[in-house]
């Protein structure tokens, strides 16, 4: 008799949607192809994938599904969490979540988890889940280990209990300060879990140890984001602009966020500031915004041309080609999808030395590297690459290199299946 597959439940909000969900899927797709049998569990289930399963959708426990559609349920769950929501508590009030472990029919060898918030998980049910099957957290910010910020930007409360918590507003906002309770919440949750932790940087594994997520850690691995290389790789420059209707000369910087300059992650501050005061150069200039449609205007002499989400990788791969530069000012950032992407594409980077995007980028290497909220030093990189094409062609060509050989997707994928069945056989710790 041969034997079975290795059961594989991934975690994460949704499956279609952001970098989060296509790094899901990607993992899904890539596990299932290397033979493992894979699902994934979502909070918002948006495709038709049959190996997609919505958490509140617990085919096997009908009685709980017909509780939480009756009036009753529905009511008292809306008075529960309007106070939560009062008292600054973050949202754990989804018991379907505590019923994960026979979702599949039959209990998992390995959990992978990604998103735990986004309101559709009970992040106490962790603590069970964990003592029962191996789970492996996929670190992708600051939030497991926060009172309620997905990046702390500066502040280090979250190191001793989240006290007096002065950035309420901060993603994922709260109505209260409710930071100490949350925080004390996570760490009671931890206290009783064993977690196997993935980071895609030293940056953010180094503060998930200086957290109260560490004496949950049984084993800890830094794995970076791949990306797809027969999507994102070198083409033709002059085409892509003539299929984009962009002149030859223009000097086109093009910056890419979910939801384009409104993303509360990225530094646009900054960059407005660097692009008013860019020096006045021989070449017209524009910035373009892939990630939120929107009006045309002028930050001094550059053209801002705002463009929608682009579902379609190959039209995302067509933009980062016709760049001259990706410009990409952050604060604080786990990782960097956008930056692979674009240095895969043969595009240098311009960005932040901030966080897990200053492990990527190599000053001088692939792309220049300044300091957060610098904006004279971030117009000086622009103009050392509009002035010097010769050198951005140089940063071009060993950035796309680089991507090949540190960031293929197919290369990430082996390293969690080998890691997954590892943790299967036992091998845990």
């Amino acid at each position: 008799m041969s034997e079975r597959p290795t059961r594989v439940m991934l975690l994460n909000t949704a499956d279609r949607g952001g970098g989060a969900e296509r790094i899901s899927c990607a993992l899904l797709d890539g596990l299932s192809q290397r033979g493992l049998d894979a699902h994934m569990v979502v909070g918002d289930k948006r495709g038709d994938d049959p190996r997609v399963m919505p958490a509140w959708e617990h085919p096997h426990v009908p009685l709980l599904n017909l509780w939480q559609e009756t009036p009753l349920h529905r009511a008292w769950d809306r008075v529960a969490r309007r106070r939560d929501r009062r008292r600054g508590l973050e949202d754990f009030r989804f018991p379907h979540t505590r019923r994960l472990q026979t979702i599949l029919g039959a209990p998992p060898d390995v959990v992978l988890c990604r998103n735990l918030h986004g309101g559709w998980f009970d992040l106490r049910a962790l603590a069970r889940l964990s003592q029962r099957v191996p789970v492996i957290l996929l670190l992708a910010d600051c939030w497991p280990f926060t009172g309620h910020c997905v990046y702390p930007l500066g502040c280090e409360r979250w190191e001793h209990g989240c006290p007096t918590c002065p950035h309420l507003d901060r993603p994922a906002p709260i109505e209260a300060d409710g930071a100490g309770r949350n925080w004390r919440r996570k760490r009671r949750v931890y206290r009783k879990s064993r977690l196997h932790v993935a980071s895609p940087s030293e940056w953010l594994l180094a503060r998930a140890r200086r957290s109260m997520l560490a004496p949950a850690i049984r084993s800890e691995r830094v794995i970076p984001h791949g990306t797809d290389l027969s999507v994102f790789h070198p083409g033709e420059r002059e085409r892509a602009r003539r299929t984009l209707g962009i002149a030859d000369e223009t000097f086109v910087m093009t910056f890419v966020a979910n939801g384009g300059d409104a993303n509360p992650f990225k530094d646009v501050a900054t960059l407005r500031r660097a692009l008013e005061a860019l020096a006045v150069g021989g070449r017209p200039a524009e910035l373009r915004i892939v990630g939120g449609a929107g009006p045309e205007e002028r930050w001094g002499t550059v053209r801002v041309k705002r463009l929608p989400y682009r579902s379609d990788r190959e039209a995302l791969a067509r933009d980062y080609r016709a760049s001259d530069v990706l410009v990409h000012p952050v604060v604080e950032e786990a990782f960097g999808n956008v930056v692979v992407e674009a240095l895969a594409c043969g595009t240098p980077v311009v960005a932040s030395a901030a966080g897990g995007v200053a492990e990527i980028v190599r000053h001088g290497e692939h792309g220049l590297l300044v300091p957060p909220g610098d904006a004279a030093a971030l117009a000086g990189a622009l103009t050392a690459l509009r002035d010097r094409p010769l050198l951005a062609r140089q940063l071009g060509k060993r950035g796309a290199q680089h991507a090949r050989e540190g960031h293929d997707q197919e290369c990430v994928i082996e390293h969690y299946r080998e890691w997954i069945e590892q943790l299967a056989r036992g091998e845990h710790g």
